[in-house]
């Protein structure tokens, strides 16, 4: 059997604290400096967002920040399935009417 939840949406989070300002680092900057302009914007903070023509385009973090950050993703989409099954909002069916139902 299969259970799909109403809202078994993938969630988006944004990181970010009122004590974590995340640093600019410009195209020009990564260009003449490479990793290093990353690097030393890491040192300092989490995050590190790279400008192009004045506007963030990028951002750039540690592997430790985006495993925090795919984790928190993973438990918001856990409480909303489970907050889904506590209200019923639920399907059970097999795997060949998940199918039939997923191509109408």
């Amino acid at each position: 059997m299969i259970y799909t939840t109403k809202s078994n949406t993938f969630v988006s989070i944004i990181f970010s604290t009122q004590f974590n300002t995340i640093l600019m680092i410009t195209a020009n900057e990564l260009k003449t400096k490479g990793i290093k302009a990353i690097e030393e914007q890491l040192s300092q903070t989490s995050e590190a967002a790279i400008t192009v023509h004045g506007k963030v385009k990028y951002v750039a973090m540690t592997v430790e920040q985006f495993e925090k950050m795919r984790l928190a993703e993973l438990e918001v989409a856990y409480m909303q399935c489970k907050k889904d099954i506590e209200e019923g909002n639920y399907t059970v069916e097999t795997a060949e009417e998940h199918i039939e139902r997923l191509w109408k």
